[in-house]
């Protein structure tokens, strides 16, 4: 699909492929009347109807453009600040303009995967990303966010091990490390916030656990894992 196209529905590039088919043939009917010196005075209407169908589709186009910018900026910043309320609607917001909407481009999908991840809607932002790497294999921001999505779900299992047995010093290594590589670019998903958490408590940091639960309960109160965790961790006699 050519790029002017990308995210357009199809009555978009219809109407957009129809307008410049129809100002064209307006402008042969133009010329071909001037140079007969016929009157072209009613060839107006339809040039003014043409416009109509090309700017549409292309005013659609601008805003898509700029929604994917949108998504791109307030994903950054609720990385830095997971629990910016406002920011976190605005994403959902502009995430919900496009998902009616097609696209071929991988950057374009790649911006959208990573906000679906952090609004934790995780299968879309995976079928997203898998379609974006699909097209380049290569796209640094795609096999970012791909090893990002890994390192979450590893997330777990690592934690499960270390808790399960506490001396296991290769264990602990990989959770210390997966933690590192998932808080270095920020995580903005309360159900990821509640699993690195869980990690944190795990390795003996209480106090970075409990900061991290308290973030995820304040996006989202109703976590109910967030919220066992933190009664668990209250439960336990400080050192």
């Amino acid at each position: 699909m050519p790029p002017i196209f990308d995210g357009l529905n199809l009555t978009e590039v219809v109407l957009l492929i129809l307008g410049v088919a129809l100002f064209i043939v307006i402008l042969l009917g133009l010329g071909a009347a001037m140079m007969k010196g016929k009157p072209f005075i009613k060839l107006l209407p339809f040039s003014f109807v043409s416009v109509a169908m090309i700017a549409y589709p292309l005013i659609q186009k601008v805003q898509i453009s700029a929604t994917e910018v949108d998504i791109e900026n307030t994903s950054n910043d609720l990385e830095s600040n997971p629990t910016n309320q406002a920011d976190r609607v605005k994403l959902s917001s502009d995430i919900a303009k496009l998902s009616g909407r097609t696209f071929s481009d991988p950057q374009a999908l790649t911006k959208i995967a990573r906000g679906q991840l952090i609004l934790n809607d995780t299968q879309a932002a995976k079928a997203n990303l898998q379609e974006a790497l699909q097209k380049d294999p290569q796209l640094p921001a795609a096999v970012s966010l791909q090893k990002r999505i890994q390192a979450e779900e590893q997330l777990p299992a690592l934690t499960q091990r270390v808790q399960e047995n506490p001396e296991d010093a290769q264990a602990k290594t990989a959770l210390q490390q997966n933690v590192a590589d998932l808080t270095k670019t920020g995580v903005a998903n309360p159900v990821t916030l509640t699993n690195v958490a869980k990690a944190q408590a795990a390795l003996g940091n209480k106090e970075q656990a409990v900061a991290t639960v308290d973030k995820a309960l304040t996006i989202n109160p109703k976590l109910e894992d967030a919220a066992r965790l933190k009664t668990e961790m209250q439960a336990v006699p400080k050192q």
